[in-house]
């Protein structure tokens, strides 16, 4: 089982020993609310989409962001939401100009894992919508005060318009 840990979100494996109402009693003699351990299932891979773990709940949505981020995969969809850690690092291979070519009109929505998830993807799907469906389109970009989120919005609107003078 996945345990609340104070500063690292969630530690495991735990084994649960004994279950006596809403208390589980963990191997290591820790005492908790039964409402706050979740499964734990060690992934052999990371998921580009958190939609595709085993168990899709906080600890495993963590544990996915956590790995992939060690391998400097900073993005990550969850459905068609797309999810950046800042990497607190030059990650400049990501924005090339051979990468913006190959996010240009394509389907990126790793429907069958096309490409992997990319604020380039975001920006050609709207794209795609409001050209295809005639539709407006809505990006929503969030995030705590600093450069990553900016840096996210900027990349999407450069390859936004990227794709305006390509199709124009």
């Amino acid at each position: 089982m996945w345990a609340p840990h104070p500063t690292e979100g969630f530690t495991g494996p735990h084994y649960i020993v004994h279950r006596e109402g809403n208390t589980v009693f963990l191997k290591s003699g820790e005492k908790l609310p039964a409402n706050s351990v979740r499964p734990y299932f060690e992934e052999d891979s990371t998921c580009d989409d958190n939609t595709a773990l085993t168990h899709l709940d906080d600890a495993n949505i963590v544990q996915n962001l956590y790995k992939r981020y060690g391998a400097d995969e900073i993005y990550t969809y969850t459905c068609n939401v797309l999810l950046a850690v800042n990497p607190y690092k030059s990650m400049s291979h990501l924005y090339s100009s051979e990468l913006k070519n190959k996010y240009n009109r394509r389907n990126n929505q790793n429907k069958g894992g096309i490409l992997p998830p990319h604020p380039y993807a975001i920006a050609d799907l709207c794209y795609r919508n409001l050209v295809h469906e005639k539709k407006s389109q809505s990006l929503i970009i969030s995030g705590e005060s600093g450069m990553s989120y900016y840096l996210g919005g900027q990349k999407m609107f450069e390859h936004f318009c990227i794709c305006i003078a390509v199709c124009q």
